[in-house]
């Protein structure tokens, strides 16, 4: 990959390629047991520093409180220049957004195209919220995004034919492995590679999600190939960006 991935916690992705992208990386979370953005994020959004020194565009799947935060949102949105900011039914989106039809948007951002899709957000209680998974197009490669969705398979179609059959990267969320419908997607949509995230630090873990994840990778179909976990507070292959 050309693009430069770096993991925070819950949901927390940065996308860097000249230009950066944040998703669903500006939160709260203990009070739903997952995890608070980490000292040393919130003192580099403080300073404008590391990650938060190269913002370009901030993004959500949804505003759940352990992928949205609005009080670290209006802190973030005053970084100079101003972030474009987009999210489904927020309030602070500032981007030039634009109907495709059928619940699909196309929003442009700074280095990057986004596809934002109209998708039911897993569980009965949540399933009226909005919420949207993402296709990031960063210069030639492709990253899907799925948030918290519960997924149909003949849905990939729609990524697919947006991406030209060619997904350089998906990340979902420990639920979905468990849904036989949301596995037949990702088989569907056919990532280069597959990651697993959506989890609180190992600390701060009462559920046992990271065994839980141990046990979904060793029962997941072998076509489907073997997912990724995602480190808390690193990055992807350890590539670290010069970011200067």
């Amino acid at each position: 990959m050309h693009t430069a991935i770096f993991h925070g916690v819950n949901s927390s992705l940065f996308f860097f390629q000249e230009t950066g992208t944040l998703v669903d990386g500006l939160h709260r979370g203990k009070e739903v047991h997952f995890s608070l953005m980490p000292p040393e994020a919130l003192h580099q959004l403080e300073q404008h520093s590391g990650i938060f020194g190269h913002l370009d565009n901030i993004l959500f799947t949804h505003l759940h409180i352990d992928h949205y935060d609005r009080r670290l949102l209006e802190q973030a949105a005053d970084i100079t220049p101003r972030p474009l900011i987009y999210g489904p039914e927020l309030e602070l989106t500032n981007t030039a957004v634009q109907p495709l039809g059928d619940g699909l948007y196309q929003v442009p951002l700074r280095g990057a195209v986004l596809y934002a899709k109209n998708t039911i957000h897993d569980g009965a209680e949540f399933a009226r919220d909005p919420h949207q998974s993402l296709l990031l197009e960063i210069g030639e490669e492709r990253f899907f995004i799925a948030g918290d969705a519960k997924f149909l398979p003949q849905e990939a179609e729609v990524f697919l034919k947006l991406s030209g059959g060619n997904i350089t990267a998906g990340f979902f969320n420990l639920y979905q492995f468990w849904s036989p419908e949301s596995i037949a997607f990702m088989q569907a949509l056919a990532p280069e590679r597959l990651f697993l995230n959506h989890m609180p630090v190992k600390e701060e873990d009462p559920f046992g999600y990271h065994r839980l994840s141990r046990q979904i990778i060793r029962r997941l179909p072998p076509e489907l190939g073997r997912p990724e976990l995602l480190e808390n507070m690193a990055w992807v292959d350890g590539r670290t960006p010069k970011l200067v």
